[in-house]
């Protein structure tokens, strides 16, 4: 099927059906979250407003709420946000939404001090881009950090070439380069960039960005602690 014939109905339907894998996430932990989290950690802080983009079944959303953040975990998936729903009962600073991101439209132009965008930016497919960035941009403000985690476009494009059936339904290639150049025009900046891989070198790409305001701070305060 291409892709641009694949339907916002065709993609809930596949990640409904998705669930029984995603639940063993939750019985044993999986060394890529014991990454994310671990970057979690450094930048997560308690009453911080957080949109967690692409939640899936709640796992990183259950986390920074157990940080102490208050967290809006959105899904195209029912079958995947009910499961993330009953898996946080314990905690009233998590709500999840079931909802298509491009067509996100929060209350009272809400706003997030952390957005999270973990194994989902590859399933947004190419040509929905540009709006799913205009949704960032329009959820964030100066002080926002973003966290980003997504497959290296090479092992993607490996893997599209030898082993398709490993993807899932919309899976794309997104190059660094192309990724720094676009978030930097909705006013973000690379402040950490890495490349690691677990079963493969080069196979994951981890980001945060912060705005040119926030990066000038940041330097700023590192300077002023040797004097400058």
């Amino acid at each position: 099927m291409a892709e641009t014939n694949i339907s916002n109905n065709d993609i809930k339907t596949y990640y409904d059906n998705f669930l029984d894998k995603l639940k063993k996430d939750h019985q044993r932990e999986n060394p890529r979250h014991s990454r994310v989290k671990q970057a979690l950690k450094n930048i997560i802080q308690p009453n911080m407003k957080v949109l967690d983009i692409g939640c899936g079944t709640g796992l990183t959303s259950v986390f920074m709420g157990e940080i102490g953040a208050d967290v809006t975990g959105v899904d195209i998936s029912d079958k995947l946000i009910e499961f993330a729903r009953s898996n946080s009962l314990h905690l009233s600073n998590v709500k999840y939404i079931v909802e298509d991101i491009v067509e996100l439209n929060l209350d009272n132009d809400e706003k997030f001090d952390a957005i999270t965008i973990i194994d989902s930016l590859e399933h947004i497919k190419r040509h929905k881009f540009l709006l799913f960035l205009d949704k960032v941009a329009g959820y964030s403000t100066v002080n926002t950090i973003i966290y980003l985690n997504i497959p290296d476009s090479r092992y993607q494009r490996y893997m599209r070439e030898k082993h398709p059936d490993r993807l899932q339904i919309i899976d794309e290639d997104y190059d660094a380069d192309f990724l720094i150049s676009n978030f930097k025009k909705i006013g973000f900046e690379v402040l950490q960039y890495s490349i690691y891989g677990l079963d493969t070198p080069a196979q994951y790409n981890e980001y945060i960005f912060v705005t040119k305001p926030r990066l000038d701070e940041i330097y700023k305060q590192a300077l002023q602690k040797i004097g400058l």
